[in-house]
């Protein structure tokens, strides 16, 4: 065991799971429809028909898994190193998961990275957040959610960590990814006449 919480506990509950698919991910993602096309999409070369619809993606799906898993999972070791009970430790890592998710939606808007696009364009997107955000934070105060996903409320200052904390690996792994392709972009030659 670490702390109050059994070696057996597991980091997030099944409903916990449930809810993370079906709000905190789902309701953003079927925001993105809504978002216009970037403004250099005719610019670019098409895709190639032979190629599955995640190349040259791969690496960043899993480069953003294993971070973001990562982090949840120090959460709730954290937590439960700290003196918390299982469902103090699952709610911390439960929050932070979803609200990952929540800033990282912005970085799934374009091909390039976070910083390409206005995150206030697509309005659907900013209301499935906020719904998302909100709902969340309320199963984890509201006793009745308590009882039934096993969530417990936590401090005020859990509550800012968890809605900020999550943003880092989206907005460090977005930058990097951003001063990559500053580098890397070819210089146009100026024209002569």
């Amino acid at each position: 065991p670490v702390g109050q919480v059994a070696a057996t506990t597991p980091t997030l509950t099944a409903l916990m799971v449930l809810w993370v698919n079906m709000i905190s991910d789902a309701l953003p993602s079927f925001a993105l429809g809504y978002d216009v096309p970037e403004a250099d999409l005719m610019n670019q070369p098409p895709r190639n028909v032979k190629q599955s619809i995640l190349h040259g993606m791969l690496g960043r799906i899993f480069l953003r898994g294993i971070v973001m898993g990562g982090l949840v999972y120090v959460a709730f070791i954290w937590a439960a190193s700290q003196g918390m009970s299982g469902a103090e430790a699952q709610t911390l890592a439960f929050l932070t998961l979803v609200f990952g998710q929540l800033w990282h939606v912005f970085d799934a808007r374009s091909t390039r990275t976070l910083f390409a696009r206005n995150p206030f364009e697509n309005h659907q997107l900013l209301l499935a957040v906020a719904f998302a955000a909100v709902a969340s934070l309320l199963v984890t105060i509201m006793p009745f959610f308590n009882e039934v996903m096993g969530t417990a409320p936590l401090s005020s200052t859990l509550y800012a960590a968890v809605v900020f904390i999550p943003a880092l690996p989206t907005l460090i792994l977005s930058g990097i990814k951003e001063l990559w392709l500053r580098w890397h972009r070819p210089s146009v030659a100026p024209e002569h006449d």
